[in-house]
């Protein structure tokens, strides 16, 4: 992960390449011995922005907090006899200790700190089967939200959920889903909570919605786990959880939730017995949401559909570039394709020509014209994109393209590179004596893009850039 401290060194190192130490002393107040050494980190990390990081300053040897025995005997106590009882809680009981013994006793932060440095002291309930036999907690880490998740374009982030509604003692469920930017929403009734249900579903909202999906907001729900993550998985789609008891950070998809049941569950409760019928009425009404109905995001004035023409007017496709067959080259005064030049040609092109030994009238050559000095020289932005899509790894050098030339720097490419071919061979049985076997296979297509003479803020907007997943980029200074 590039931090914003790295990002600023390496703006500052990109300055002090163009305009020399004087300016990069007098602007930035970097010393010479401070850019020497960020460009000795950056050439150890052959390039990568990464290696600009700042380390830890955390002191290796740290200062453990001594506690009174007794306080901490009567804290396990208390929180084995009442589980996980809060520091708040615990702090008037252990003042009835403290007193007769005259202890000082510890406020109510220090006994947070006393819990924290001792494991946590929390005992969590038993799991038993019917028989007695007491079965492990398994508890699986998944990929929170983050915090500054925000949808930028149809199909970045879309949000899951289910509604469940008793019938005549029958359970029946209700998955929902919508796409946070442009509030285009489905939904399905099923009998199943299983995550099979979910998978089915998915594949229904590719079916429906035009985009591709980048990222996936669901809650801690079982429907959202097994069958449905591995199809996430497969699908290369990155799968976000909100933290529990936390319905407040899938907040879209919980405020349709309550459109859906206002408007229409309400009011058809009794089809969820007859969900062939109960889906095909439920269709009709989100055709009517999407297509018509407007949205408060969009101020009363568009809908969902709505929305989505105006926003493919608004984001044409360029034909400057092509992924497969075309090398383009983008200048300062404008853009122009190469489609019957070759990589090495297109780079030559953008190399000044060396200046040529002029020779003396004697026949001898005058002396060569002195180099350039190394801070003065043209420096070049070397971007690597690797994916396993072709389609995905074009969309996004085409966003990195576009980035740059909204700065106006001159951009090098797209250079298609070899594909990389792994092959690989396996038994079709476990049995010893078969023979049979298939083979597999895994391409990855790369894209090289050179951005001659960097500015800061082309620096800066590259490394902000958001590519869906799947996508790997690699950054290096040359």
């Amino acid at each position: 992960m590039i931090s914003e401290e790295a990002k600023r060194r390496a703006r500052i190192i990109s300055f002090w390449k163009r305009h020399g130490l004087e300016a990069t002393e007098e602007a930035y107040g970097v010393r010479k011995r401070t850019l020497y050494l960020w460009q000795h980190k950056l050439k150890e990390g052959e390039g990568k922005l990464e290696s600009l990081n700042c380390g830890s300053r955390a002191p290796k040897k740290k200062r453990q907090r001594r506690y009174d025995w007794r306080i901490v005997d009567e804290i396990k106590r208390l929180r084995l006899a009442y589980p996980n009882l809060g520091e708040k809680k615990l702090y008037p009981l252990l003042f009835e200790l403290c007193a007769p013994l005259h202890l000082a006793c510890p406020k109510q932060a220090t006994i947070g700190r006393i819990i924290k440095d001792k494991g946590g002291m929390r005992t969590a309930p038993l799991r038993t089967t019917g028989k007695g036999k007491v079965l492990p907690w398994k508890r699986r880490k998944v990929l929170r939200k983050p915090h500054d998740l925000a949808a930028t374009h149809p199909g970045h982030v879309v949000a899951l959920d289910t509604i469940e509604r008793f019938v005549h003692g029958l359970r029946r469920y209700v998955i929902t889903c919508e796409d946070i930017h442009s509030r285009f929403t489905f939904a399905w009734g099923t009998t199943s909570h299983a995550s099979k249900a979910a998978e089915e579903f998915f594949e229904h909202w590719s079916a429906v919605f035009p985009y591709q999906t980048t990222f996936v907001l669901t809650d801690n729900g079982s429907e959202f786990k097994k069958h449905f993550a591995d199809r996430l998985l497969e699908l290369q789609i990155t799968h976000y959880h909100t933290y529990p008891r936390t319905p407040k950070m899938n907040a879209h998809v919980e405020r349709f939730n309550r459109t859906i049941q206002d408007e229409f569950i309400d009011y058809h409760d009794a089809l969820l017995l007859d969900l062939p019928r109960f889906n095909e009425k439920l269709m009709d009404w989100l055709l009517f949401y999407n297509t018509k109905r407007v949205h408060h995001a969009f101020k009363n004035e568009l809908s969902p559909v709505q929305y989505l023409l105006q926003y493919e007017s608004l984001a044409a496709e360029c034909k400057t570039t092509c992924g497969h067959t075309c090398y383009c080259v983008f200048w300062r005064a404008g853009a122009y394709s190469s489609g019957s030049m070759t990589a090495e040609e297109t780079v030559k092109k953008a190399r000044k020509p060396r200046a040529k030994t002029a020779k003396s009238a004697d026949g001898s050559s005058a002396a060569p014209t002195p180099r350039a000095r190394k801070a003065d020289t043209a420096h070049r932005l070397r971007i690597k994109v690797r994916a396993y899509e072709h389609g995905i790894l074009d969309k996004s050098v085409k966003q990195i393209i576009d980035t740059a030339a909204r700065y106006n720097a001159t951009v090098v490419g797209p250079v298609p590179l070899p594909i990389d071919i792994k092959k690989y061979t396996v038994n079709r049985a476990a049995f010893i004596d078969k023979d049979s076997r298939e083979q597999f296979e895994m391409r990855i297509h790369k894209r090289m893009i050179d951005i001659l003479n960097p500015d800061p803020k082309v620096i800066e907007a590259l490394t902000n850039i958001d590519l869906p997943s799947g996508v790997s980029i690699d950054v290096k200074m040359m």
